[in-house]
């Protein structure tokens, strides 16, 4: 069921919609975020794996090795390879922000048993901040705008300006 809608409501609408700055801001901010969905999206499913890994149990073991790995074809992040105590295979740790020799060479880590999932080092960065600066701000910025924009419209249509 659709709403007959006459073709000079529609131009009205449009003209308005355009003619307010607030909404180019609204379409610039968003054009502006849109490059970051990916970085916000591997973000916050780091930062899930992340708070589940904490409740992993806590194991102790030897730095391997160090070095730095691509993260979204843009950025490098640091990894660390490590032997837990008594055994002999090695896991990985790719972390959110810490420096690459921030952890001595003795560290603890949570582990969940499989060798293949990454571990959680203990004093490690939470991603939580690197979500908030990701994601909150090219998106809540649009809609502040928004908001502004909508008690701005009905403010001047209350006072009869245009």
């Amino acid at each position: 069921m659709y709403i007959e809608v006459s073709e000079e409501t529609r131009r009205q609408v449009r003209a308005g919609m355009l003619r307010h700055p607030a909404w180019s801001m609204i379409i610039l901010f968003l054009l502006g975020a849109l490059p970051l969905a990916p970085v916000i999206y591997a973000t916050y499913q780091e930062y899930r794996a992340f708070q589940r890994k904490r409740l992993y149990a806590v194991v102790e073991g030897v730095v391997i090795d160090r070095y730095r790995a691509p993260f979204l074809k843009v950025l490098e992040r640091p990894v660390y390879v490590i032997q837990p105590e008594n055994e002999l295979f090695t896991v990985k740790a790719v972390l959110a922000q810490n420096k690459l020799f921030d952890f001595p060479s003795r560290i603890q880590f949570h582990f969940s048993g499989d060798r293949t999932e990454e571990v959680r080092l203990v004093g490690e960065t939470d991603p939580q901040r690197m979500l908030i600066v990701a994601g909150i701000l090219p998106c809540g910025l649009p809609l502040m705008a928004g908001v502004i924009m909508v008690f701005e419209l009905r403010r001047s249509r209350r006072s009869g300006v245009e």
